[in-house]
């Protein structure tokens, strides 16, 4: 976010990978304790487990994927989230995607899919909105 003459003080570059597609089958995959050695997948070039994470702070923001989230949800504390999804139908509230777009529901998620679905790879977006992200994670 800019103000003023809409020049930034700080900034910060991330990089990441985003593949073409993910497994969003993820029943019964869904394990509430990190097991040791798991791998979560960063980037192309490098593979961090569930314990890297935990060791190293400055690697918490992975924690807003939701396949890293998945694979290590006691490290990214996604159990309660996981508990409380209703599964028939998203919930009807609104869920926060960042300062720039403010709360958006999941109704509007999947009304402008072209320009925020991007969105569903946040954990907290796809969580509250499994069915609007085409996330099965919900057991049958």
């Amino acid at each position: 976010m800019a103000e003023g003459d809409h020049r930034f003080k700080d900034s910060k570059t991330i990089f990441f990978t985003v593949t073409d597609g993910r497994d969003t089958d993820v029943t019964g995959k869904i394990d509430c304790q990190d097991k040791e050695g798991r791998v979560v997948h960063v980037s192309d070039d490098t593979s961090e487990t569930c314990s890297f994470l935990i060791d190293n702070d400055d690697y918490g923001y992975l924690c807003e994927f939701i396949d890293v989230a998945l694979a290590c949800p006691d490290t990214c504390g996604i159990c309660n989230d996981l508990e409380a999804i209703e599964c028939g139908s998203d919930k009807g509230g609104d869920v926060t995607l960042d300062a720039s777009i403010g709360d958006a529901s999941c109704a509007f998620l999947a009304s402008v899919e072209d320009r925020f679905g991007f969105a569903c790879r946040k954990t907290s977006v796809a969580l509250h909105c499994p069915v609007t992200c085409d996330l099965e994670i919900c057991a049958a």
